[in-house]
């Protein structure tokens, strides 16, 4: 008996030994879930192998997922990798803390009252307007309208205006509404059917930050206008190249203030067109606007500024776009002449005895020239 319980004794040993032995073997530890791939995980609720390299397949190859865990070892990135990446948030960083540069934060004015069609019959009609409107070289300045109705008219003053070389075009037009200060700028681009039309931000920004002048910019008022966002599409397509200043004068604009901005752009070292903005009697029956328009024009063609200051909408939109004109024309030693003078009841074919019963508006264009 005592020998067959040594003999199970041995057996039992030799069976906890070989057990002992089959556990080193095969090396088993816990597993650790932070440094597992998802490869390896088999349970039920994981994704096979087959769904994974699908996935991957159909991932955006720019697309980075960031974690604060470590990647798998085998998924490590190369040193040099690392490195780049290293850099390249370095210099995102780097432009984070540059400051942004006024051209960066540019917006395009928009041309809200472009009608393609009305463009293309002006077009056609721009010959006839320049037979009558008479223009000549060496032009320097100009009173033109800014309702469309006169549209054959401001076609051919482009038209004439693109035979000479200008480096810049200066908008001066009422803000009809007052809104936004009594000179307001844009400093941003135009954005017409035909292109880009560049802003001067050189003379832009010298003429706002005159204390004088007292500028501010409003983008909205500068486009929600039709002095001037009306008058841009014309430009552009005769002229693509040149860049423009924009600006709009209050009916209230102090007119020394206009005069010395007159003055300013006189003595500009750079090739200007002058372009004032202006529509003529508001709201009148034809006859009362035609008299009007006579007392208008004696005096402008007598340079008469204290009478000029007091005209309203029954003899132009703005006395300030006119002072500045003339100031103009003082400043070069240049003579204004009257080149047309109609109406919008003309234009559409109305007689002097039509009622109209919201009245016509009346156009003159001026123009400052050095062969006059």
């Amino acid at each position: 008996m005592a020998n067959k319980k040594k003999i199970n004794n041995k057996i039992f040993c030799i069976i906890i030994a070989a057990a002992a032995l089959l556990l080193a073997g095969c090396g088993a530890q816990p597993v650790n879930e932070a440094t597992q791939p998802l490869q390896s995980f088999t349970t039920e609720s994981s994704i096979s192998s087959q769904q994974a390299v699908s996935l991957d397949e159909n991932a955006a190859p720019d697309l980075v997922i960031k974690t604060d865990q470590a990647p798998p070892a085998e998924a490590e990135s190369p040193a040099n990798t690392a490195k780049d990446n290293d850099e390249a948030q370095g210099a995102a960083q780097q432009e984070n803390l540059r400051p942004a540069s006024p051209r960066d934060q540019k917006t395009l004015l928009e041309c809200n009252f472009f009608d393609e069609q009305m463009f293309k019959g002006h077009l056609a009609g721009s010959k006839a307007a320049a037979e009558i409107l008479d223009m000549q070289a060496g032009l320097k300045a100009a009173i033109i309208p800014h309702h469309l109705t006169a549209g054959d008219y401001i076609t051919a003053v482009f038209e004439q205006a693109a035979t000479e070389d200008f480096e810049t075009v200066v908008f001066l037009a009422p803000n009809h509404t007052g809104q936004g200060g009594d000179v307001v700028f844009s400093a941003n681009d135009w954005e017409t059917p035909f292109g880009i039309l560049a802003c001067d931000q050189e003379l832009t920004e010298f003429l706002m930050r005159d204390k004088q002048i007292k500028g501010s910019s409003n983008d909205t008022r500068m486009q929600e206008d039709h002095a001037i966002s009306g008058l841009i599409p014309y430009l552009t397509y005769f002229m693509p190249n040149v860049k423009t200043v924009s600006i709009l004068l209050s009916g209230s604009v102090d007119l020394a203030k206009v005069r010395y901005l007159a003055e300013q752009l006189a003595s500009s070292e750079k090739d200007i067109l002058l372009i004032c903005s202006v529509d003529f009697s508001h709201y009148l029956q034809y006859n009362e606007a035609a008299q009007k328009d006579k007392e208008t024009i004696a005096a402008i063609e007598a340079a008469n500024f204290p009478v000029l200051a007091d005209f309203n909408n029954d003899h132009f939109d703005s006395a300030p776009c006119v002072t500045a004109f003339l100031t103009y024309a003082q400043e070069l030693g240049l003579t204004q002449k009257l080149h047309w003078n109609g109406s919008s009841s003309e234009i559409v074919g109305y007689g002097p005895e039509k009622f109209i019963e919201e009245g016509i508006t009346t156009y003159q264009i001026w123009m400052l020239n050095e062969k006059n």
